[in-house]
């Protein structure tokens, strides 16, 4: 009998040799592997909207000046 699992890896076995012999082997493993995700910093976030509002301020004063 065998089993395996997609989430991680998971098997287990039994498995029977030679009725002659009498011999029995159980087996077990089980591991887990997780996947790391980028998650942004806040100082990122920071930079992002300091860029966009200095983008927003030049476009404000062209605006004013006349230029497009």
């Amino acid at each position: 009998m065998s089993s395996t699992s997609r989430a991680g890896n998971l098997v287990f076995g039994i498995v029977a040799s030679d009725a002659g012999t009498g011999s029995l082997s159980v087996g077990f493993n089980a591991s887990a592997h997780g996947a790391v995700v980028a998650v942004p910093e806040p100082e990122s976030y920071a930079m992002l909207l300091a860029g966009l509002g200095l983008m927003g301020a030049v476009v404000q004063r062209r605006k004013k000046m006349g230029a497009v």
